[in-house]
């Protein structure tokens, strides 16, 4: 198993209160030498993200991809089969949810896999 990629997820809220959040880093890229490789979503730790939980993952192929749900109280966990020789993008979305009210939001970023290191 390559080593572990986490991706940082934030939550920003502005003075109307539009929630938008987004991943760091966007695309996520594991090169073919990784092999296959757990990815971890985390809340960031400052305010408001801090006040959030990573709900669900959608969209990921499950060709290639085993998701494997929670992560602690408010991060979620992937396994990546990362057997892309060629680099393929694979585009899914996160959904965060408000952990006092689970009203949900959602962000679509990438997994860029295959290839050579970028």
């Amino acid at each position: 198993m390559g080593s572990p990629v986490n991706i940082t997820v934030t939550v920003t809220v502005d003075a109307n209160g539009n929630v938008s959040s987004s991943c760091s880093p966007d695309p996520v890229v594991v090169a073919h030498s990784n092999g296959a490789t757990n990815i971890f979503w985390a809340m960031a730790t400052s305010a408001p993200s801090n006040e959030y939980k990573v709900s669900d993952l959608t969209g990921l192929d499950s060709n290639e991809f085993t998701a494997q749900g929670r992560n602690g109280t408010t991060g979620w966990k992937a396994t990546d089969a990362n057997n892309d020789t060629t680099t393929t993008d694979y585009p899914y979305t996160v959904v965060v949810a408000e952990i006092s009210t689970d009203k949900t939001h959602a962000h679509d970023p990438t997994i860029r896999n295959g290839g050579a290191q970028m």
